[in-house]
């Protein structure tokens, strides 16, 4: 079976970071430095797409984790995730394919 190439955006004010995973099942961990003024992390959401497991971390310690249908192309919606109390520290953001 070939290995899938998913590639993932995350917009963060005004500035894309793509992650590239070789696998479904590996994950895609990326740090993303929150700027001063920054206020939320965009992801964009499309209806069509698999179910993906985010985590969100501080260092060590865990923010959040939840699932949504991440895309790549043209989002159906966004949802936003609130970085305001993170502004100048950076963030861990990995992302696994559910099963």
């Amino acid at each position: 079976m070939r290995a899938k190439r998913v590639i993932f955006c995350f917009l963060l004010s005004g500035a894309c970071i793509a992650a590239v995973s070789e696998t479904a099942a590996q994950d895609t961990i990326r740090q993303i430095d929150i700027q001063k003024g920054q206020v939320y992390l965009n992801l964009p959401v499309s209806e069509s797409n698999p179910l993906t497991r985010m985590r969100i971390s501080d260092g060590d310690k865990l923010l959040d984790q939840f699932t949504l249908k991440l895309t790549d192309s043209k989002p159906d919606y966004w949802v936003f995730f609130d970085v305001s109390r993170h502004q100048g520290k950076t963030l861990s953001v990995a992302v696994s394919h559910e099963n």
